[in-house]
């Protein structure tokens, strides 16, 4: 155990109080099992920076707050063991293998690195809009911000000759981000409209229309329109209606699937649905070919929620387990959506990781023949969804094309092509 090097938690975590993290779930008609800790204080978050929240339970929290100020492990040490009235030989044991996870997770942080930011970026960098509206990116003026996240920029934006609306998406890559990260940023972000521009034309996917490869932003279809999760809370759809827009999510993913690519990040929130009930498929950044060239980057994110059982990680911490997405873990996906379309709720749920990954491994789904609306909703309809929430991908249809035709040669009810 070196006493030479000194650490501080990372500034992209903090302990948010019982009262702030209650606050965020005032929703909830009645408190789960692990909020009901935090309310008497005996649980805690660790949050950072980008919203996600690690449950932790008071002698962890005593144990991060102990590096609020830079100090030693060995420093720590001795403040337990005298706490403790024990011998430091005796805490050592315990606390060196959990010093070293939140280091190598970068919770913790050498003191060098948080004076001089080589391996943080600012809470600042990720919400500083670089344009303002009336602004020019190339032959466009900017109308409005859509979204100012991490590592990308959205900006509504029309043409200056055609007045065509148009979606601008650009890299963000702070000067505080080592070059390495920084390579990696933006070979990802070319890989995303690589991809795309390999798609042809289809109503119900995205259009790319322009990628400037000498300044890295892309010209993006405008879509006007809300996301599925939004259409379906409203509640004004009939299961004709969601019948229609199932139709319509099961089209884009085949046809993404037929150019041999996966979309690798599929939720509620990447297909928008206009006015006039057009469903488009948005977002390709986790994307990647279903057989990867050698220098493509092979991502394994995604909605927890969304998981398939083959990606969940129940034991060692929370994450997703190493293996990429392929045709059949997004039909697992595309089923996750489905459910939701039909039932407005998740198929698997748990308010922790631990408990939601337990949930999508093991539970027997119950399929019920009526939506939250209580309409009926057709047998076959039952079926697509109970093949494609299979446990064993090889149980689940081949591919979301197989998912779209099971549902035409068996759907009673008249929907367009």
């Amino acid at each position: 155990m070196s006493d030479a090097i000194s650490y501080v938690l990372s500034p992209q975590f903090s302990i948010p109080t019982a009262e702030e993290v209650l606050n965020l779930y005032s929703n909830f008609k009645e408190l789960p099992e692990e909020l009901e800790q935090v309310k008497n204080k005996e649980a805690f978050f660790l949050k950072n920076i980008t919203g996600t929240k690690f449950l932790i339970n008071p002698t962890i929290k005593l144990f991060i707050e102990a590096f609020n100020e830079p100090k030693t492990l060995n420093q720590v040490v001795q403040f337990f063991a005298e706490e403790a009235k024990a011998s430091p030989d005796q805490i050592v044991p315990v606390m060196e293998p959990f010093f070293n996870q939140l280091v190598k997770r970068k919770i913790l942080i050498t003191e060098s690195d948080a004076l001089d930011f080589k391996t943080i970026v600012k809470k600042e960098s990720f919400t500083k809009a670089k344009y303002k509206v009336g602004d020019q990116i190339d032959s466009y003026e900017v109308i409005s911000k859509i979204s100012i996240r991490k590592a990308t920029q959205l900006y509504l934006s029309k043409h200056n000759k055609s007045n065509e609306l148009a979606v601008i998406k650009l890299l963000i890559l702070p000067e505080e981000l080592p070059e390495k990260q920084k390579e990696k940023s933006l070979k990802k972000f070319r890989q995303e409209f690589n991809l795309m521009s390999e798609l042809p034309p289809h109503p119900n996917v995205c259009r790319l229309i322009d990628y400037n490869k000498e300044t890295d932003y892309a010209i993006l279809e405008y879509i006007e329109g809300k996301s599925l999760k939004r259409i379906i809370e409203t509640g004004s759809t009939n299961i004709n209606k969601r019948l229609e827009i199932i139709h319509q999510v099961m089209q884009a993913l085949a046809f993404v699937q037929q150019q041999n690519i996966v979309h690798g990040d599929i939720h509620l929130s990447n297909f928008l649905v206009t006015n006039d009930f057009q469903v488009k498929l948005i977002d390709f950044g986790l994307s990647n070919h279903s057989t990867p060239t050698e220098n493509e980057i092979v991502r394994n994110g995604g909605v927890y929620e969304c998981i398939p059982p083959e990606r969940a990680k129940e034991q060692g911490g929370f994450g997703f387990l190493k293996q990429k997405s392929d045709f059949r873990s997004e039909v697992f996906q595309c089923g996750v959506v489905l459910f939701y379309l039909l039932y407005k709720k998740y198929p698997f749920y748990g308010f922790t990781w631990k408990k939601l990954a337990h949930s999508i491994v093991h539970d027997q789904l119950n399929f019920s023949l009526k939506t939250n609306e209580n309409d009926s909703i057709p047998g076959f309809v039952i079926q697509l969804l109970r093949k494609s929430l299979q446990k064993n991908p090889m149980d689940r249809f081949e591919n979301i094309d197989k998912m779209l035709l099971y549902f035409r040669e068996h759907s009673v009810i008249e929907i367009p092509d």
